[in-house]
């Protein structure tokens, strides 16, 4: 009686093409993870400078914010940079007790895509805005 099943060499090839679709991926999903968490980044950061900025509106109190290793200090509040990210002149900024600002712009460098993240801080009520540049 003839039984179905793989061979032995039968079985290695599928794993090698297995292996090898996994090979020609991997990098790409590695790279939209990267991606994908330097958006997350700027998404927190968005909010937490949102948050502080009222509140340092509505406190009267003044706030700085600065980079410290691979996070941002934002009044009170800590967000971590994802690793492919860096700041390095990220000068300290200070927003006022009347949660307004003076312009300033910030550049942050990607090592996902190599691009630059040009974060344009406006003046009154201490809105910016995220325009990103490819290539360094």
């Amino acid at each position: 009686m003839k039984r179905s099943s793989f061979t032995l060499v039968e079985t290695v090839i599928v794993f090698a093409i297995v292996l090898l679709v996994i090979t020609l991926t991997s990098p790409s999903l590695t790279r939209s993870r990267q991606s994908a968490a330097e958006r997350q980044f700027f998404t927190r950061l968005k909010s937490c400078w949102e948050l502080e900025t009222n509140r340092a509106r509505n406190e009267h109190r003044r706030m700085s914010i600065f980079t410290n290793d691979q996070q941002m200090i934002i009044g009170n509040k800590v967000v971590k940079m994802p690793a492919t990210l860096s700041a390095p002149d990220f000068a300290v900024l200070n927003v006022y007790d009347d949660g307004f600002t003076s312009p300033h712009t910030r550049v942050f460098y990607s090592k996902v895509d190599r691009s630059r993240y040009v974060v344009k801080i406006q003046m009154g009520w201490g809105g910016y805005r995220v325009e990103k540049i490819n290539g360094w």
